[in-house]
Formats: C-alpha cells, sequence, structure tokens
C-alpha cells in the first residue's frame, strides 16, 4: 500500500497505471481492513489516485470508493483515521466540475464534527477548511446548510490564526458565500467578519489581501445596511490606504467596490456600476 501510495502520487501514466490493473477496486476493499494501519493506507493512496483528474475520480466514486471513506470518517474516533479521510475528501473536492451534490451531502456535518475535535491541529485545519470552501464554491445549497449549523462564528475564529494556509480557504469560503444573496451575507456581516478583515486586508500576504478585498467588495454591493456596516467598522480610511500604496493587482478586487454615497478622491474609483461577482 505504501508502494502504491507512492506511485499514484506521481505522473498521471503513473496513477494510471495502478488504475488499469484494477487498483481502484483492490484498494477500495482494503479500507474494509480489520488492521487501522491498512485502513488509512488505502485512503491516503486512493485520495492520491481521486486527485489526479476529474475521469479517474469519478471512476473512483462509481467503484464506492468515496462512499467507503465517508462511512469511516463518519465513525472516525482515531485522529490519525480523520486526517486521512479529512485529505482523501479534500482531493475529491478539488476539480472541476465537482462531485454531485448527493455524493458530498454528508460530508459537511462531518468536516465540522471533526474540527471541534482537532481545532488545534492547523495540518488537519488546511484540509477541512479546504472541503468547505470548494463546497459551498461548487454547490450552492451547502452554503445554506452551513449558515444553519451556526458554526460560522467558530470558523471565522481561526482568522486569528497567523497560519496563511488555514486563513486562505476559510476567506474564499466567506468569498462564496457574500457572492450570493443578501441575506446570506447579512450573516457574514452579523457574525463579526468585518473584525477579522480589517486585520486581513493589511496581511503581508498578497493572496489574503486579495481575497479579502474580493469580500469587501461583494459586501459593498449589498444593501444600504451592509454599506453602512463597512463605513461603521472604520474601513474608509483602511481603503484608502490599500489604494494608495497597495500592488494594482490587490487593488484590482475593490474595482467594483460601490458606496451609495458621493465619495471624493482615490475613492472615488469606487463609483463604478454595482455588481456582485
Amino acid at each position: 500500500m505504501w508502494c502504491l501510495t507512492n506511485i499514484a502520487s506521481g505522473t498521471s501514466d503513473h496513477t494510471q497505471s495502478i488504475v488499469v490493473k484494477g487498483g481502484i477496486e483492490k484498494i477500495s476493499s482494503l479500507i474494509d481492513s480489520k488492521f487501522q494501519e491498512i485502513q488509512e493506507q488505502a485512503i491516503w493512496a486512493l485520495g492520491n489516485i481521486a486527485g489526479d483528474s476529474v475521469k479517474i475520480r469519478d471512476r473512483v466514486i462509481q467503484k464506492k470508493g468515496l462512499e467507503k471513506i465517508i462511512k469511516h470518517f463518519s465513525t472516525a474516533e482515531r485522529t490519525t483515521l480523520i486526517k486521512h479521510c479529512t485529505w482523501a475528501i479534500s482531493n475529491f473536492c478539488r476539480s472541476k466540475p465537482a462531485p454531485d451534490y448527493e455524493y458530498m451531502k454528508p460530508v459537511m456535518d462531518l468536516v465540522i464534527r471533526a474540527i471541534y475535535k482537532l481545532e488545534n491541529d492547523y495540518e488537519f485545519l488546511v484540509d477541512a477548511c479546504w472541503i468547505l470552501s470548494y463546497m459551498t464554491e461548487h454547490h450552492k445549497k451547502s452554503i445554506k446548510k452551513l449558515l444553519d449549523t451556526n458554526f460560522l462564528p467558530k470558523l471565522l475564529s481561526f482568522l486569528s490564526i497567523s497560519v496563511v494556509y488555514v486563513q486562505l480557504p476559510i476567506l474564499r469560503l466567506v468569498g462564496n458565500i457574500v457572492a450570493g444573496n443578501a441575506n446570506q451575507t447579512q450573516q457574514i456581516v452579523d457574525s463579526g467578519c468585518l473584525q477579522y478583515l480589517t486585520k486581513t486586508i493589511l496581511h503581508e500576504k498578497r493572496s489574503i489581501r486579495k481575497e479579502t478585498c474580493w469580500i469587501i467588495s461583494n459586501i459593498a454591493a449589498g444593501t444600504q445596511q451592509q454599506i453602512e456596516a463597512l463605513i461603521n467598522g472604520n474601513f474608509l480610511p483602511i481603503l484608502d490606504h490599500v489604494i494608495r500604496n497597495d500592488e494594482p493587482e490587490v487593488i484590482f478586487y475593490l474595482i467594483f467596490f460601490r458606496f451609495k454615497k458621493k465619495l471624493s478622491g482615490p475613492l472615488a474609483i469606487y463609483l463604478l456600476p454595482k455588481t456582485k461577482h
């Protein structure tokens, strides 16, 4: 299993060499092994195989590989098994088009439960948060489901962790939500998200600043109440600073930003047609 896992982490030709010899079926069967080391290694190998391409990923799904991983994830108590399942599932989510929502439907609740259990494990958090980000991007139904869990404040609290690889998928998830309807955007505002954005918009990493600008742009394209929340959150001087000092690539994410009040100076760039994007 270690050997096959290593081969599956190589090129597409390497992965294909496993697939054509019936490897998916054989590896999937070992997920049900009574030995935990074999279970976990099989999940790891299958995650590598599924991450190669949409075609191979879908074949793994058809052979019940994803179903078996989710089944073990649903009863997992061992930290190692939880982490292996989470990483493997994140590989199923990455490619476009995404797997059908019916396959992924149980995943969100399982990921949330796992986050409460392993919230101090940053390696795990990266994979878990990317799963939630991918799901909210590809399956709009999952946005409502996530908001209905009241898990958002907990998730946002991880933005205070100085780990870029944790912050990035969370910001992407928030961006997916605020690109939707006004009610969902208001839930983001009400959850206290803005207090974190005042810090992430000035982050040392450009990728974090870009994601933050995208979020702010879409909040500002919302209701008068949401625009006023930004103003009351003291974003005007922060945005003035960003426009004067940041890179064009970051500022670009603010160009659709528009207040319903007349602005002057550098903030006049926001006076463009209001749209969510």
